[in-house]
């Protein structure tokens, strides 16, 4: 059964799909800085609202990393990653049709998005494909497309911004995106493994409301409104750690319930 699933599939031709993948992030955030002048001009937006070409893709990432973990160790690992290759995808093509300022401020975010989906379970895909003896060439190899991206994309976006034009960027991204996205079907079927575990929606509302406030609060810290957002920060931190405490102990009497067929004792309040 081994030898057979062994020659189903290529542990380096996955290994580069998976990596090709994670070039995408870097290489975009640090070639779009190289196009922001560009951009400026073509949309006669502020310095205020170019920070924000950056700054969504990075508040989509923050918000979406760890629920995207967690979506891939419940829905399948490669579900999740293939997933974040359309969303992102998606959101490249649309950034290259947009005409308005607003319009490629959500498109990043839905970069953003796919980004922190591919991201988030990249180095997993890579741990459960190479045995531990293997595992540092690999995620090293990983680690190597990251820094390329970030190295390569100054030069790259700057090179394209000034011949192509700042729009040329995406078409890179996508054309990149492609190849992974049309040897889906080379995962093998255990990457996609499944653990059978209670996605928590309501701490996912409550850490990406924390989030988005403690974002907008220090942007707009000078301001009223910023205050306001700093405060419900606050209030939404201290709800967030009070329902993982609780969802915590649902958990462990859930699993203690399974094991047993009984559940434990409550613990009196001191």
């Amino acid at each position: 059964m081994e030898q057979e699933e062994s020659k189903s599939y290529s542990r380096r031709f996955i290994l580069i799909l998976v990596t090709v993948a994670t070039f995408l992030n870097p290489f975009t955030g640090s070639a779009i800085n190289l196009a922001l002048p560009a951009i400026g001009g073509e949309f006669s937006a502020d310095a205020a609202t170019l920070a924000w070409v950056t700054s969504a893709y990075l508040l989509a990432s923050v918000i979406f990393l760890l629920p995207a973990g967690r979506l891939g160790d419940s829905r399948g690992k490669v579900t999740v990653f293939l997933a974040g290759i359309v969303v992102y995808t998606a959101g490249s093509l649309l950034t290259i049709l947009t005409p308005t300022m607003d319009l490629l401020l959500v498109c990043r975010f839905i970069q953003g998005m796919g980004g922190a989906m591919i991201y988030a379970n990249s180095v997993a895909l890579i741990t459960h494909l190479y045995p531990p003896g293997e595992r540092g060439y690999a995620i090293g190899l990983n680690t190597t497309a990251v820094y390329a991206g970030l190295s390569l994309g100054p030069f790259l976006g700057g090179a394209l911004t000034q011949f192509l034009g700042w729009r040329s960027i995406f078409i890179v991204t996508a054309l990149l995106a492609v190849p992974v996205l049309f040897y889906a079907g080379k995962f093998p079927a255990f990457l996609n493994e499944r653990q059978r575990e209670h996605f928590d929606v309501a701490g996912l509302i409550l850490s990406s409301a924390l989030i988005l406030c403690l974002f907008l609060g220090l942007a707009w810290v000078t301001t009223p409104t910023g205050a306001t957002l700093l405060a419900a920060a606050w209030c939404s931190g201290r709800s967030s750690s009070g329902w993982s405490a609780a969802a915590k102990t649902r958990f462990s009497r859930s699993r203690f319930s399974r094991r047993t067929g009984s559940l434990p004792p409550r613990t009196p309040p001191p």
